[in-house]
């Protein structure tokens, strides 16, 4: 892992990402960003899309997606689909699962 900076947490609790990790992400004024904590570490990451089981984030096409309702849809991880892929690989639900690519 790379230390980028060192900063203190202001009087409001409040820290300040540096304008050049700002500029280097895309984080523009009321741009969210998720906060982890692992273990004695805080995470911080660009929101994007992430498997609805093991909330790993999925990029490019290694990933399945699904409606769930008309506004709702579901991702999954190549690794969760396999699982699933498997488990319930003579169900009909399969039919409705479209591959992304």
């Amino acid at each position: 892992m790379e230390l980028l900076c060192t900063k203190r947490v202001g009087s409001l609790g409040r820290i300040v990402i540096p304008s050049g990790i700002r500029r280097r992400w895309g984080l523009q004024l009321n741009t969210s960003i998720e906060i982890y904590l692992n273990g004695d570490s805080l995470v911080l990451r660009k929101p994007g899309e992430q498997c609805a089981l093991c909330e790993k984030a999925v990029a490019g096409d290694n990933y399945v997606r699904f409606t769930k309702t008309p506004n709702k849809e579901i991702i999954l991880c190549d690794s969760c689909y396999g699982f699933l892929w498997g488990k319930f690989k003579e169900d009909e639900t399969k039919e409705k699962i479209r591959r992304i690519k």
